[in-house]
């Protein structure tokens, strides 16, 4: 992978326990262009495991929403740099992305606490139900791609102190939206985008009010358009070949990126068709770096249709300009939210036993799969994230996963933070 890469610092050693006080802040810096100057420290080859194809249109217009599920505050770095792309003039021939409205300087992470347990001798972070401010960040980005097609402009943030439990640190880690203009002839496929929507829905239900739900789950996951249409209507619906196409991918910067490590940023739901569709949850491997893996981003696409009328009058012949909605997990609380999704309608004898554990809103209980999760080896998430897999997916599980999920199934129910050293 092309790549141009420079190390960050680290900030300091173990956070301490604290309960995040939300400020609900939407900051806008107006007129704010978007260039690959923006960022110095990995440029990633297109395509990769993480970009999303969508056409064009007729508007060059995409709305991104950005949500953070994490107890970590997420800023905009400042971009001084990017001041002579602020030129809004469409009438000259340049190459650049704009947001013409700015982009979100400011969000909060969850609130919550930090818990020590001296079993696992590990931290881990509980939201708390009090996050009833919890909400999408939206902006709107366009691009003027006359002088050339757009190539590796990124958005940047940066998200603050994330907690390494397996080294007792925290960073700051850059994070990153690439958009790219090419020319691309696959077929835009949808099959993943389903799960993670029930994924996020799973994570949000746990902090929510089930009295007073939070309105906007249900439009930035497509909850509605999927039960109306079901799963695999609205994955065909979302699936299209018209126009030139352009790349949208969202990951942290890794902080190590030698030899085949650059190549390590992994999908932890694996499409049908092998390759990326109209969604993607995407998380570093924990060989590039102590903390970049500590992050789990999700992006959906719900893409718009392109004019079909005979005089092609308008952009969008239903009137949809594409959207992407991304979110920022920690690693234990996605999956977490991925098995409660999986389990709920889950028919092996296994997913039943899991889904009264994990289909609950007991945050007690969420803390300890928690500590189970963080204490796992790499080789028993795999097994675990397969095994979920299955559940999703009605397939039958290979031996060690039935080990697996009744040994995890076993702690859960007699209270434990581990798997018994006979599992490890």
């Amino acid at each position: 992978m092309k790549k141009v890469f420079r190390r960050k610092k680290g900030m300091r050693g173990r956070p301490v326990h604290w309960g995040f006080c939300l400020l609900l802040l939407l900051g806008f810096t107006a007129g704010l262009a978007v260039n690959a100057g923006a960022q110095e420290e990995y440029i990633p080859q297109h395509p990769n495991v993480a970009d999303l194809t969508f056409g064009e249109g007729r508007t060059k217009t995409v709305v991104i929403r950005l949500l953070n599920m994490t107890p970590y505050n997420i800023t905009a770095d400042p971009l001084p740099q990017l001041a002579g792309y602020t030129n809004t003039n469409r009438g000259t021939k340049k190459s650049f992305m704009v947001a013409p409205l700015g982009i979100p300087t400011v969000m909060p992470g969850l609130k919550g606490t930090w818990t020590f347990d001296n079993v696992t001798d590990l931290h881990v972070f509980t939201p708390s139900t009090e996050n009833v401010g919890l909400h999408p960040y939206n902006f709107v980005v366009s691009w003027d791609d006359q002088g050339g097609y757009v190539t590796d402009s990124a958005l940047t943030w940066t998200v603050h102190d994330v907690y390494s439990s397996a080294h007792g640190i925290t960073k700051d880690v850059p994070l990153r939206f690439w958009i790219t203009r090419e020319k691309s002839g696959n077929a835009l496929l949808g099959d993943v985008f389903a799960i993670i929507t029930q994924t996020i829905k799973a994570a949000v239900s746990l902090i929510a009010d089930p009295a007073n739900p939070l309105v906007w789950v249900e439009t930035f996951t497509a909850a509605k358009e999927i039960a109306e249409m079901g799963e695999e209507a609205f994955e065909a619906a979302n699936e299209s070949a018209d126009g030139d196409k352009m790349y949208f991918s969202a990951y942290p910067i890794p902080e190590t990126c030698l030899g085949s490590n650059c190549a390590s940023l992994q999908t932890i739901t694996p499409s049908d068709s092998g390759e990326t569709t109209d969604a993607v949850d995407a998380q570093w491997a924990s060989t590039t770096g102590s903390v970049s893996s500590e992050l789990v981003v999700t992006t959906q696409v719900l893409r718009g249709k392109l004019d079909a009328s005979p005089n092609k009058t308008h952009g969008w012949f239903d009137m949809k300009v594409p959207i992407v909605s991304v979110t920022v997990f920690t690693p234990e609380q996605y999956v977490i939210a991925k098995t409660s999704a999986a389990v709920a309608s889950g028919k092996h004898v296994l997913a039943q036993q899991l889904k009264p554990l994990v289909g609950t809103r007991d945050l007690s209980r969420y803390t300890q799969f928690a500590f189970i999760y963080k204490s796992l080896n790499p080789s028993q998430h795999r097994t675990l994230r397969e095994a979920v897999e299955a559940f999703r997916l009605g397939e039958p599980l290979r031996m060690q996963q039935v080990v697996l999920i009744q040994k995890l199934i076993a702690a859960l129910e007699k209270g434990q933070t581990k798997l018994s050293p006979s599992n490890r």
